[in-house]
């Protein structure tokens, strides 16, 4: 690929967007609605595991100060770590769901609109499967970012001055898991789990350039409209929130549509 290649396929991109923006509709309202349910789920779960992570340090406090047992034993034998587990346990498996389901849904639509032809069912199905090898490698950012964000905290209360940055590095760790995992989305299309795989890994390594671009543009797109999104907020919070639906959603749709036009010309 060279550059004028790329900007027609960058040009492309939107003129796939306006001709179909009779359909957004369709994108937008199953981007709200799971929106929507991973909140009515998971902010139970939420709160039951903040509660509990309450409950268990004040157990910690209370029985490292009467020196009746030692940190693991006290977390050992806590019900509150049992629930802890049970409560991050259920909320996996509902994220899980729900984001395959939904998302799984949202990247068949946008794929079609870029051309694609399949059935939402087969591909959705696809999407459950790659997720099995995604989902738990993003589950291990998490404790690990958690982890190093936990330790910064820490390392701020007895160093106020201190420069502390683990927390954000992990980050860097979230940004590589979705720029294969992307790929991978475009990939199932036409190709089976491994295959996919593999080949998010062998596209994204070897044509890193023009797909490294691609998502910079991208995050520069979507700054733009974070940016529009906190001058409206000066004017209405209901405003911000009618013109993120307007704009952020649909902003959504087309970077789907701008991966899959340049996966497809490389």
């Amino acid at each position: 690929m060279n550059k004028d290649k790329f900007l027609k396929t960058l040009k492309e991109s939107f003129i796939i967007l306006i001709k179909n923006y009779k359909i957004l509709w369709i994108g937008i309202s199953v981007e709200l609605l799971f929106i929507l349910l991973y909140g009515f789920f998971s902010a139970p779960l939420f709160n039951g595991i903040e509660t509990n992570l309450i409950y268990l340090g004040d157990e910690i406090i209370s029985e490292s100060e009467s020196l009746a047992g030692n940190f693991a034993n006290i977390i050992g034998e806590s019900v509150h770590s049992g629930n802890i587990i049970v409560l991050s346990g259920i909320l996996i498996l509902v994220a899980y769901v729900l984001y395959c389901f939904f998302q799984g849904f949202l990247w068949r639509f946008s794929l079609n609109l870029a051309g694609g032809k399949e059935e939402y069912i087969p591909y959705i199905k696809r999407f459950f499967l790659i997720n099995l090898f995604w989902y738990p490698i993003f589950i291990v950012y998490i404790l690990v970012n958690f982890f190093f964000s936990y330790t910064d905290i820490v390392g701020r209360r007895y160093d106020a001055n201190g420069f502390f940055f683990f927390g954000e590095i992990t980050n860097i760790i979230l940004i590589i898991i979705l720029y294969f995992a992307f790929i991978s989305y475009v990939m199932i299309e036409k190709h089976g789990f491994w295959k996919s795989i593999k080949g998010s890994f062998r596209i994204g390594t070897r044509k890193a350039l023009w797909l490294i671009i691609t998502y910079l543009i991208i995050g520069v797109m979507f700054l733009l409209v974070n940016y529009i999104l906190i001058l409206v907020g000066l004017a209405s919070y209901m405003l911000v929130v009618f013109s993120g639906i307007l704009i952020v959603m649909p902003a959504m749709i087309w970077a789907r549509i701008l991966i899959k036009e340049v996966i497809k010309t490389l």
